[in-house]
């Protein structure tokens, strides 16, 4: 439910995506979202980064105005009834990927993708990560923070996590990739849960892919 009500925000967030919109709306728009959802607050602070904000890891100022031409990447998601979602998404601010944009979201889709097929019970915890990071060099890029971590009652949920993967276990798919030279940051973020033959995708109603973002731009 807290992942559900995380993508009804964040789809809300693209459809009003413009140019000299500020950050701060996007924060506004998305906190109310998640209250109509259900939700009973944020998980964390917002994370609403646009232009070279969206370059800074845990930026939550929501102080700047969008322009064209640039990507905003939001990370925010609510807490429902003591359990708490982590999802983050990508997407132009004109509603246009540029082809060096494009380069970029590619690279860390198709990661993120190679890492959720990799989960199901009995894989390593550690390996999913490397998957990722393996996606990315194989595409000249890297990434600077790492790719998983558990989800529970925080976000950022304490306690070690097993070795391998076991039914039951929940957590983040998180590759990112940070071009200091154009300003452009992406990340992509879902929530997944480890099921008896595989995972399910719990943020998997917030879409992801460049033609549905740019779609949904458009609405």
């Amino acid at each position: 439910r807290a992942s559900s009500a995380a993508a009804v925000a964040l789809r809300e967030a693209v459809r009003s995506t413009r140019p000299g919109l500020g950050e701060w709306e996007l924060d506004s728009l998305i906190t109310w979202q998640q209250r109509r959802a259900g939700a009973d607050g944020p998980a964390y602070a917002p994370i609403v980064g646009s232009g070279r904000n969206s370059l800074v890891l845990h930026y939550n100022f929501s102080s700047r105005r969008m322009r064209s031409g640039e990507v905003v990447l939001i990370d925010f998601a609510p807490e429902v009834d003591h359990f708490v979602s982590d999802v983050t998404r990508t997407w132009p601010v004109d509603g246009v990927f540029t082809e060096r944009m494009g380069e970029i979201y590619d690279a860390v889709l198709a990661a993120q993708e190679a890492a959720i097929a990799e989960v199901r019970p009995g894989v390593k915890y550690g390996d999913i990560g490397r998957k990722a990071v393996s996606v990315l060099r194989e595409r000249g890029f890297n990434c600077p923070h790492g790719i998983c971590h558990s989800v529970g009652m925080e976000v950022h949920d304490p306690g070690r996590m097993p070795r391998e993967l076991v039914p039951g276990m929940v957590f983040t798919i998180e590759p990112g990739i940070y071009d200091q030279e154009t300003g452009i940051g992406v990340r992509i973020e879902d929530v997944v849960l480890v099921t008896e033959d595989g995972c399910e995708v719990l943020s998997s109603e917030c879409p992801k892919s460049r033609e549905a973002l740019e779609a949904l731009w458009a609405e």
